[in-house]
């Protein structure tokens, strides 16, 4: 009878010993996890900080395409103004252009 009781206490020492092995394993694990997410805290952050100054620069990227089409509007009138002093100015000349 103790020797059946010796082999049961063999086994459940070697179960702890796994056990605390799987443990210690698992802990190492967690450790390497949590530099992970801390990594990757830090990298979103960073990555927050540059969406918002992209979007800062987009906005400001809206507003000189609105203020370059604005000149180009203005510029096409003073260039049919321009043609059509020309034309005025010499008649019968085609001003380059095909006609």
């Amino acid at each position: 009878m103790t020797e059946d009781f010796d082999d049961r206490l063999d086994s459940l020492e070697d179960i702890v010993r796994r056990l605390t092995g799987m443990l210690v394993a698992q802990h190492a694990t967690n450790e390497r996890m949590d530099a992970y997410i801390e990594a990757q805290q830090s990298m979103n952050e960073r990555m927050a900080t540059f969406v918002e100054s992209q979007r800062i620069f987009n906005a400001e990227l809206v507003d000189m395409h609105r203020d370059m089409r604005s000149i180009f509007e203005r510029l096409d009138t003073r260039m049919g103004r321009i043609e059509h002093l020309l034309e005025r100015m010499l008649p019968g000349s085609t001003n380059g252009r095909e006609e």
